[in-house]
């Protein structure tokens, strides 16, 4: 979890939580917090400037994969 990663590694924000499980061989999804389902994003490049921030994405869902191939993604309040 989050909680447990920060703490272990004296992680501060959820960035740089995030990065560092990316860093350790994660890969970055979108989590829906609504339906509670991790959804794989095909631009792991792009994504990463996102890391642990809420986002809104536009783009294709491959429902057999769950991945989204993404056209945009930016930050939301």
């Amino acid at each position: 979890s989050h909680d447990q990663m920060m703490k272990k590694e004296g992680i501060k924000t959820a960035k740089d939580c995030t990065l560092q499980c990316v860093k350790d061989g994660s890969k970055l999804v979108l989590y829906a917090p609504f339906n509670k389902t991790a959804y794989q994003l095909d631009d792991q490049d792009k994504s990463t400037e996102f890391a642990g921030e809420k986002v809104m994405i536009i783009g294709t869902y491959d429902g057999s994969t769950k991945t989204i191939h993404i056209q945009s993604i930016q930050t939301v309040p």
